[in-house]
Parts: structure tokens; sequence; C-alpha cells
């Protein structure tokens, strides 16, 4: 048990923890139920997590906090579902595919996401793993992403904001001031200045207003 923290609820012998765990900093292998305190963390989470610093491998939850990481603590080769909600000013999904929200000043998943980015930066998808290697793969992801500015790799939705860049392929609608989208994909632009790109993210076309691309 957590010295710095007061639970209340119980814990199987598996390390499964059931119920609400509080205090400054709580940490358990597994949690269903919740966690509240400036410092959290789960190895695995099904329920709630509330402080300044939530992290964990959410399951199913909701992690609202300053900084918010959903990450899988233990890499495995497929990263696994994880159907999550995020409230912070800093949202991360990490080595996780994430079905859900992330609402925030700046959202970030690195894996794939199927759902809602809402904030000032949205980025999903990353081109280099932690140690730096190119990805050989990027998953496709899906949803609409709505901010300042929204990035992503692959993705199939809705870009809406100032600025929209989609990298790799596109499938979908931008709607802002600048829309930049690749040469792959289906998609239609509606902003100050529409512009496409070759696969080495080199400008080969543009217009004012109104962009698109039929796929092949």
């Amino acid at each position: 048990m957590n010295r710095l923290s007061v639970p209340v609820g119980f814990e199987t012998g598996h390390g499964d923890f059931y119920g609400l765990e509080l205090g400054p900093m709580t940490y358990r292998k597994n949690v269903i139920g919740a966690q509240m305190g400036a410092d959290n963390v789960a190895g695995s989470l099904s329920g709630l997590q509330i402080g300044l610093k939530n992290e964990g491998n959410v399951r199913h939850g909701v992690q609202a906090g300053f900084y918010n990481n959903d990450v899988q603590l233990t890499r495995s080769r497929k990263p696994p579902v994880s159907d999550c909600v995020q409230l912070g000013v800093y949202n991360a999904s990490r080595r996780n595919n994430l079905r859900g929200a992330q609402i925030g000043v700046l959202n970030y998943s690195e894996e794939k996401i199927a759902g809602l980015q809402a904030g000032g930066l949205n980025i999903v998808g990353d081109q280099y793993t932690e140690t730096g290697e190119l990805r050989k793969h990027i998953q496709s992801s899906s949803g609409v992403q709505a901010g300042i500015m929204n990035v992503s790799q692959e993705y199939k939705g809705l870009q809406i904001g100032p600025v929209n860049i989609a990298v790799d392929r596109f499938d979908g609608v931008q709607i802002g001031l600048l829309c930049k989208a690749p040469c792959e994909g289906t998609y239609f632009q509606l902003g100050l200045v529409t512009c496409r790109t070759d696969e080495k993210g080199n400008v080969v076309g543009w217009s004012p207003l109104m962009g698109w691309k039929r796929g092949e």
C-alpha cells in the first residue's frame, strides 16, 4: 500500500484495487475506481483520475488534471485500445490506440486515435519512435481536430481551425485560414490559402479560398 495515500476500498491478491484512493501521491498496479491526489499513477485504470499529474494505462475511464498521460507502462508489440477521455492543459496518449477525446491546451496522440481533439494545438501520429527511428507504418486515425493548429499523419475526418496540416494521407475536410494536405487521399479544403504537397512535403499546388483532391 502507498503510505502517502488513504485507501477506501479493498485490494485483491492479484493487485487489483477496488475503491477510492486519496492522498498527495497515489500509486496502484491496477485500479477499478478512482484516484484523487497531486500525483496519480496506475498500471491500468478503469475509472477516474483527478489530480495535477495523472498517468496510467486507461482501459476505460477519465483523466482530469494539469497533465494527463494515457500510457502503457510496459510496452507490448501491439498497442492496446484505450477508451479514455482526457481533460487538462496537456493531454498525451503514448503506446496506446486512443478511442475517446482529448480536450485541453495541448493534445498529443502518439499512435492511432478515433475521436475528438479540441484545444490550442492538436497533434496525432508520430513519424518517429521513442528511440528516434523512422516508423515503418503509421496507423490511420479518424475523427475531429478542432483547434488553433491541427497536425495529423494519416487521418480521416475533419480539421477545423486557423492552421490545418495533414501529412502522408488525408481523407476528409479542412476548414481554416491555411489548409495543407498531401497528394494522397480524397479531400475538400475551404480556407484563405489551400495547398497540396508531394510525398516530400513540397508544395505542388495551391489556390485561394477552395481546394480539393480526388484519390486515384
